[in-house]
């Protein structure tokens, strides 16, 4: 609020020096100076509301002459504070503050202003004193950062938050009886293929030209918003079920046309919605929001450009997705205080004329909230689905390498190999990530691990990072090799160290099994091309015979070595360190 007038010190009224210059300023003249000096405006108005003085700040902020404010009423060039004092909403004798006032100027521009007044009892007639600032910028500034809170910054359309806004109050004028809604969740199927090919560059110019689309569809009771990733959502106030489904079909179909190339790559979208009824029934926000979420999980896992309507039964499915979003709010705690565990299981030499530790590869541990471990076939999928999927491949090579740094080589020879995602594999910036934590110490000790489908599903961006990986001298294992043709020739191509079979061969038990036919086949393509062969999962003394028998290089299995401990977290009980269950046979 402006200051107040009365509290500047007596003492800042008197001339600081003496002399002839001191003399030259009457006093009335050293009060004109400070009026004028002051940087908020005033006016000074007598008993019949006549303005009988304005300081310069007063007259610049309304762009008027002294003759066009001195000897004039308020009401002649202030009609908005004159507004006030005839409605008598506000009275100068108790004082007046108003934070925003909107006062037009004489030229029709606009200007804000925080206006403050309070009567003055002077020894001939009493006055009135006002003061007021602009606040037309703070305003602006105000709205701006509003709109901020309430705007995705990419695509310009509401976020999440704005739209639970909008549901709310759909949800009020429902209960007072204005017609059903529909609350729309829509996924674009395919979008992540866009962002591994060609980066998030190219990902966020889609995502920008699908909230055009949206724009253009969206009817102005309506309001469609970007509530994160590729993941959009429509309200639909006052629509029937039945023309919402015809209403996302038609916009399924604009997406699908949608021509986005980049760097010559052509790629074509698709379109999952899940829909729910706003109804009288519909309790909150929250619920409305977890059934369209959970209509729309529905659609994707039936496949692409599917919709799915939201009903009781689809409640029971969203049961065991609340579980995996539990799993997940865990995993992703773990990853931030370090409570997880790794192991290391040896894969040993099959000939008995070889010694020694060949290589390890390095499983994640964690346990639930029961303390029962999670298995990486269930945790690693889970991580995928909610995103968290890079974090883990990075926090668990981090570690690993930091491992390998403190430690003497002889104390854990070998080549100590890390899985990764396919998110990772096609992302440009894990190589740089594992660049800079890379040294000439621990460069011949580390490798990953890449499943087969992985490999070819993403063929040249994942052949660009096993390449880039060689050459930083990493190791490079392809796990779970099916024996495929095309997958072979592509993977003879590629600077791989080590092959792998996975847990469904080591279920040979004699010479004439099926799974003993195919491995023997597949060693000896992999000893054409120089490649040492694993047979993984190897929990019985047959299948470790047969796997012997075949001439593979080496063996992975709790028959041979189970896991042991490799990094234990600083709460082993909780992250499923040495505490931990392992699961015979099973592997990351």
């Amino acid at each position: 609020m402006p200051a107040d007038p009365s509290a500047i010190p007596q003492s800042a009224l008197a001339s600081p020096a003496a002399g002839t210059a001191q003399s030259a300023i009457t006093p009335a003249s050293r009060e004109r100076l400070l009026l004028n000096a002051l940087p908020i405006g005033m006016l000074l108005t007598d008993q019949k509301g006549r303005c009988v003085d304005a300081n310069a700040a007063a007259l610049e902020l309304l762009e008027l002459s002294p003759t066009q404010v001195i000897g004039r009423t308020l009401n002649e060039f202030l009609a908005e504070v004159a507004e006030l004092l005839v409605a008598g909403t506000a009275d100068p004798a108790n004082g007046i503050d108003v934070e925003e006032l909107h006062v037009r100027r004489a030229n029709g521009s606009e200007l804000i202003v925080e206006l403050s007044a309070s009567r003055l009892d002077c020894s001939r007639e009493p006055a009135t004193v006002y003061f007021f600032r602009e606040i037309s910028d703070e305003i602006a500034l105000a709205e701006q950062l509003r709109q901020t809170a309430l705007t995705d910054t990419l695509t310009r359309l509401p976020n999440r938050y704005a739209l639970e806004q909008q549901v709310d109050l759909a949800l009020r004028n429902i209960g007072r009886g204005a017609a059903d809604s529909v609350l729309c969740f829509l996924d674009l199927d395919n979008f992540k293929s866009v962002n591994d090919t060609c980066g998030h560059a190219a990902g966020d110019a889609l995502l920008q030209m699908v909230a055009e689309v949206f724009r253009q569809r969206v009817r102005a009771t309506d309001a469609a918003g970007r509530i994160g990733g590729d993941e959009f959502a429509l309200l639909l106030n006052g629509c029937h079920l039945e023309d919402a489904i015809r209403y996302v079909a038609e916009l399924r179909r604009r997406i699908l046309n949608l021509d986005f190339s980049w760097d010559g790559h052509a790629f074509r979208l698709g379109l999952s919605a899940g829909l729910t009824a706003l109804t009288q029934r519909t309790a909150s926000v929250a619920e409305a929001l977890a059934e369209a979420d959970m209509a729309c999980f529905a659609a994707k896992s039936a496949g692409r450009c599917e919709t799915r309507v939201f009903t009781e039964r689809l409640r029971a499915a969203g049961a065991a997705y609340s579980a995996d979003a539990e799993v997940a709010h865990r995993l992703r705690d773990a990853l931030a205080s370090g409570d997880i565990a790794l192991n290391a299981q040896p894969l040993r030499p099959l000939r008995e004329d070889a010694a020694g530790s060949a290589a390890a590869e390095v499983l994640m541990r964690m346990q639930d909230r029961h303390g029962q471990l999670i298995p990486p076939s269930v945790l690693l999928p889970i991580a995928a689905r909610f995103g968290l999927a890079q974090q883990v491949d990075r926090w668990v090579v981090q570690q690993v390498i930091d491992r390998l740094e403190r430690q003497q080589p002889e104390l854990a020879p070998g080549r100590f190999y890390v899985n990764i995602t396919a998110t990772s594999l096609v992302d440009e910036s894990f190589v740089a990530f594992i660049a800079g934590i890379l040294s000439p110490r621990t460069a011949p000790r580390f490798g990953i691990e890449i499943a087969e489908s992985s490999l070819m599903l993403h063929a040249q961006p994942a052949a660009n990072t096993v390449h880039a990986l060689h050459d930083l001298g990493c190791g490079v294992s392809v796990d779970r090799i099916s024996g495929r043709a095309d997958a072979l020739r592509f993977i003879a191509e590629l600077p791989v160290d080590l092959l792998k079979l996975g847990p469904e061969f080591a279920q040979m038990t004699t010479d004439t099994d099926i799974a003993y036919i195919h491995a023997q086949a597949l060693i000896g393509i992999a000893r054409q091309l120089s490649l040492p062969v694993t047979v993984t999962g190897i929990e019985t003394g047959e299948a470790l015979h047969c796997a012997r028998d075949l001439g593979a290089h080496l063996g992975q299995g709790v028959t041979i070595a189970p896991p042991a401990p490799f990094i234990v977290p600083a709460a082993p009980n909780a992250g499923g360190g040495q505490q931990a269950k392992v699961a015979r046979g099973e592997r990351n």
